[in-house]
């Protein structure tokens, strides 16, 4: 299964959780343009992500306060939440390398 196509001209999100849904592959580019102002809470976790397809330094999001991805297959350096974010979770993936140093500021 892809991501739902339909979340792409969503600017209202504040709350997306796609938790079990066997989704594959990578996350794709769009959707982190997809409730950019709105979304607090993202939860993708398990599920068989790879990780992403436009990888960001900093996952661009304002006001995102929870981000779960843990239980999937993300490959390559950790993704770094934004400073806003009061809970992370990605253990049980493929992650290498070191931790940036901007997880520190967390």
């Amino acid at each position: 299964m892809e991501f739902p196509k339909f979340l792409r001209f969503q600017d209202r999100l504040e709350v997306l959780s796609l938790v079990g849904n066997k989704i594959y592959g990578q996350i794709p580019a769009w959707m982190l343009n997809t409730s950019v102002e709105t979304l607090e809470v993202i939860r993708f976790q398990e599920n068989f992500l790879t990780g992403f397809e436009q990888h960001p330094d900093i996952i661009p999001r304002d006001n995102l306060i929870i981000l779960h991805l843990s239980h999937n297959m993300i490959k390559g350096p950790l993704p770094i939440p934004p400073l806003s974010t009061h809970s992370y979770r990605v253990a049980y993936n493929g992650l290498t390398g070191e931790l940036p140093p901007l997880i520190c500021r967390l």
